[in-house]
């Protein structure tokens, strides 16, 4: 059987292609499953190619750290990354026991101009909160709903409010 020269061409050159992808394929897949499992097992080379997720590992090893200068590190990167959520940041503040950390909190959520959920989250976490962080809500308060910073100062017969200083 006589197979033509340029036949053999394409033969070969089919070959060579289905080789090559099959072995980009497999390398992908078994490169992939190991920067994987590099990131599980907290390996920070496995970041080395990925810039966002290494962000996050870090900021996410920063907040949940003992530490409270890098939980506050942690909590100001959210801030420079604009990454801040609101949601996340109450369920943190209950968590959080140091009143740095706390008031850096509060100082996030003042952001929030008009958002109802935020105002009660502050209104309701006004009375068990010491001094430093109770000046935060009221600042923070008045930055996200004037008006219900004014009820509430009145409400609560709140002397030395910001409006006053």
């Amino acid at each position: 059987m006589y197979i033509s020269e340029s036949l053999r061409f394409w033969i070969r050159f089919l070959s060579a292609v289905l080789l090559s992808l099959s072995m980009g394929l497999g390398g992908g897949v078994l490169m992939g499953r190991e920067l994987l499992h590099r990131a599980l097992m907290s390996d920070a080379t496995a970041f080395f190619i990925f810039r966002p997720a290494g962000e996050f590992f870090s900021v996410y090893s920063l907040i949940n750290s003992p530490s409270e200068l890098k939980r506050l590190s942690g909590y100001y990167s959210l801030m420079e990354y604009g990454h801040r959520d609101d949601a996340f940041l109450m369920e943190r503040f209950s968590l959080e026991r140091s009143p740095a950390v706390r008031r850096t909190i509060v100082w996030m959520l003042g952001f929030s101009e008009g958002s109802e959920q935020v105002t009660k989250f502050l209104m309701d976490a006004y009375p068990g909160s010491s001094g430093a962080v109770r000046d935060q809500i009221l600042q923070s308060l008045s930055s996200v709903s004037p008006r219900h910073y004014r009820d509430f100062v009145k409400k609560n017969s709140i002397k030395n409010d910001l409006q006053g200083r």
